[in-house]
């Protein structure tokens, strides 16, 4: 959704987007979306696949010269690991000037949270030491990150993810009624069901808040590796009624279930900077979020929402039962969070982009 949003909005400031991303399942290997080129190559299948992986870099390269003879780049701008590898491969190869965002760094964290499909540990570090014209990171703590692992600071830029203001904002209609509750509350996590997001944390809080609160909802919407065995654990603690696991919904969908919510939980163990921080506050709805990478630079304690250690279910149950029992405070950090994410709208930090763009054109 961030090179969506992104593409969306350099394509009204005259820019020309081709979007080189993975084949899926049911899409198109091209179409044109709202103006935006997008080219899927590769295989389909799982997404944590090494093999599809490679695929992907591969043939992302070869797309980017066949696209390249007939419509002349200006820059490549790659995201995520494989994208970064893809990006620089293809940059040196058609002598053109590399932009990368990172989202995120695992390395510090890697024994904790990373799956065994995961590629290796040092494949991390040495794809963020490629020879970039910039490196475009989410939050300041990333951007130091970066720098730890090697990487001369002039070349890093502190872009944050943005929000589409239009699409989220408070007067956006809750889906509620057609979750087929009437008189519970909820309490929403959005994103990738794996050891990153901290998801059993909150799992582990739900018996905690229900023998305070019973007329509560626990909505975890999405899909991953953790999703089978956290299901199993609600059922051992007795909390199945209380746990709504949930497919993921579509982007166009998102406001409405985050409008539902009485408060969105981001219980993870690492992060970039969490769009859907952004997206809840956009809706005027609190964040209970753990203190890691980049979130304290837009969930303010206190404020917009509440910072808390990670691991600790204890500590997201207890502020989780406060925003439920307190509507004044709810309303009063919703309208604090709308206000917060102004700064984030994508067509500021798309003209932010575009600087960076021109900087490493000029330097090419």
């Amino acid at each position: 959704m961030h090179v969506y949003e992104l593409s969306k909005a350099l394509n009204k400031l005259g820019c020309e987007s081709h979007v080189i991303c993975n084949a899926m399942q049911g899409c198109k290997d091209y179409e044109v979306i709202e103006g935006i080129h997008v080219h899927r190559v590769g295989v389909k299948g799982d997404i944590s696949s090494i093999y599809r992986r490679g695929r992907y870099i591969l043939s992302a390269v070869k797309k980017a010269r066949e696209i390249n003879k007939k419509t002349p780049f200006n820059i490549i701008h790659a995201h995520i690991f494989a994208g970064s590898l893809a990006g620089a491969i293809a940059g040196r190869e058609l002598d053109l000037p590399i932009v990368t965002t990172i989202h995120g760094l695992y390395s510090k964290l890697w024994d904790k949270i990373i799956e065994k499909t995961f590629f290796p540990k040092q494949m991390e570090k040495f794809i963020i030491k490629l020879p970039y014209d910039k490196i475009i990171a989410v939050s300041q703590v990333t951007a130091n990150q970066v720098k730890d692992l090697g990487v001369p600071p002039e070349k890093v830029e502190v872009i944050p993810n943005g929000v589409n203001l239009e699409k989220f904002n408070p007067k956006v209609k809750s889906i509620k009624k057609n979750l087929g509750i009437k008189e519970d509350r909820i309490v929403a996590f959005f994103g990738r069901v794996w050891k990153v997001k901290g998801v059993e944390y909150l799992v582990k809080a739900v018996p905690l808040v229900v023998n305070k609160i019973s007329n509560v909802k626990f909505l975890i919407v999405g899909e991953g590796p953790q999703k089978e065995s956290l299901m199993k654990l609600a059922e051992d603690l007795g909390i199945s009624e209380h746990v709504m696991f949930h497919a993921p919904i579509d982007y166009p969908k998102m406001p409405a279930y985050i409008k539902a919510s009485y408060c969105v939980v981001l219980p993870s163990l690492m992060e970039g900077l969490p769009v859907t921080a952004l997206e809840a506050m956009a809706c005027g709805v609190p964040v209970v979020a753990t203190r890691v990478g980049g979130t304290p630079e837009v969930v303010k304690d206190g404020e917009n929402g509440f910072l808390l250690k990670p691991g600790r279910p204890e500590l997201i149950a207890e502020k989780v039962i406060q925003l439920l029992k307190d509507e004044k405070m709810r309303k009063r950090m919703g309208e604090a969070g709308r206000k917060f994410v102004e700064k984030f709208d994508w067509d500021i930090i798309a003209n932010r982009t575009l600087e960076v763009y021109q900087k490493a054109i000029e330097k090419g």
